[in-house]
């Protein structure tokens, strides 16, 4: 299989996980934790989209998240709604007390779907590997978070089977307002684009650096609860 076609292949599939369901790359959080034995929901409507070739799409998200602070340090939690269902972790590499300070935690995602019938089975899903950086502004805080994703397809049926992978390279820009001693508006843009895909089937396979079309997401978060 050819540079060329796989390259091609790679975009093709990148748009159809998008058309199938809605991998998640955004964040739609601050690197501090919730703190220990605090709540901490968001609720997140949004938009995703993918571009390539000049051509876009773009469909509406709604999501739901949730983190629990298991130690100061340490969050967990998950998503769900238009992202499938994503289970959450979030660990503070800084000191979460010091409000003036810049605050780094790593934060990372893990979601997707399971489908069979036919004679067949299926699924997909993505591991999501953010490092979140906020830059304090007052009681607010700009928000950086270059992340890794690997989103995986697979499936068999009686005339054989296969498997794909892409990487996702990107970053996530956000800015958390606080509006009150426990809220928090969000706004956050997220994208990435393919840097390297991988297929698989029972006829073969192979690989290629890509770095065609891209992944984004916007969200306005309302982030509810945690310190």
């Amino acid at each position: 299989m050819g540079l060329r076609s796989m390259s091609l292949g790679a975009v093709l599939v990148f748009g159809a996980l998008l058309l199938a369901g809605c991998p998640s790359i955004q964040s739609v959080q601050t690197a501090r934790t919730a703190g220990e034995g605090n709540f901490e929901g968001a609720f997140e409507p949004g938009l995703i989209g993918v571009s390539s070739g000049g051509e876009s799409a773009f469909l509406p998200t709604l999501n739901v998240s949730a983190r629990y602070g298991v130690t100061d340090k340490v969050d967990i939690g998950g998503r769900f709604g238009t992202s499938l269902l994503e289970l959450h972790g979030k660990f503070m590499f800084t000191d979460p007390e010091q409000e003036d300070a810049v605050q780094a935690a790593f934060a990372p995602q893990l979601g997707g779907v399971a489908f069979g019938g036919g004679g067949g089975f299926g699924g997909y899903g993505w591991l999501t590997l953010p490092v979140l950086v906020d830059v304090p502004v007052k009681r607010h805080a700009f928000i950086f978070g270059p992340r890794a994703q690997v989103i995986m397809v697979g499936g068999g049926f009686t005339e054989g089977s296969g498997t794909g992978a892409v990487l996702n390279l990107g970053s996530s820009f956000g800015f958390s307002l606080r509006a009150g001693d426990k809220l928090r508006i969000l706004p956050e843009f997220s994208a990435v684009v393919p840097a390297y895909a991988g297929i698989r089937t029972t006829d073969g396979g192979g690989g290629a650096f890509i770095g065609q079309g891209m992944l984004f997401t916007f969200n306005l978060g309302i982030v509810i609860g945690g310190r």
